[in-house]
C-alpha cells in the first residue's frame, strides 16, 4: 500500500469517525433539551392535584363582559363563579367537567374570540418557613 492510499484512506477514516462523534454528539443534545421540555410541560390535569379540573381564571378581552363567555359556551354549562378582579377584566369560570374534557374545555377558552387568556384555577397551599 503506498503512502498517498494510506494517507487518502486515514482521512477518510477520521472523517467518518468525526462525523460519528458529531452525530452522536447531536442526538445526545436534542435528546437531552427534549427530555428537558417534557418535564417542564404540565401533565395530564388529573395528575396535578393542584389543579382545580372544571374552574378556570380567564382574562377577557377588553369590553367584553363575562355573561358573554357563559352565554357562548352554554351547552358546556360555562358559568361565572366569581371575580378576581374587574378592572383587569378576570374572572373565575367553572363548567361541568362531564360535559367535556377539562383540557378541551380550556383549549375551547383560549381560541375563545373573548378571551385573552386562560388558565386551570390552582389550589394555593400555605407555606411552611
Amino acid at each position: 500500500m503506498s503512502f498517498l492510499h494510506h494517507t487518502k484512506y486515514s482521512l477518510s477514516a477520521m472523517t467518518l469517525r468525526s462525523l460519528f462523534i458529531c452525530s452522536c454528539l447531536v442526538l445526545m443534545t436534542l435528546a437531552c433539551r427534549t427530555t428537558q421540555s417534557a418535564a417542564e410541560e404540565p401533565k395530564d390535569v388529573q395528575d396535578n392535584p393542584g389543579i382545580i379540573a372544571n374552574q378556570f381564571i380567564v382574562k377577557l378581552k377588553p369590553g367584553v363582559q363575562p355573561e358573554t363567555l357563559s352565554s357562548t359556551f352554554q351547552q358546556y354549562g360555562l358559568t361565572l363563579k366569581k371575580m378576581i378582579n374587574k378592572s383587569m377584566n378576570l374572572w373565575v369560570f367553572t363548567y361541568r367537567q362531564e360535559s367535556l374534557e377539562p383540557e378541551n374545555m380550556l383549549l375551547i377558552l383560549k381560541e375563545s374570540e373573548h378571551v385573552q387568556e386562560a388558565e386551570f384555577d390552582k389550589r394555593l397551599s400555605n407555606r411552611r418557613n
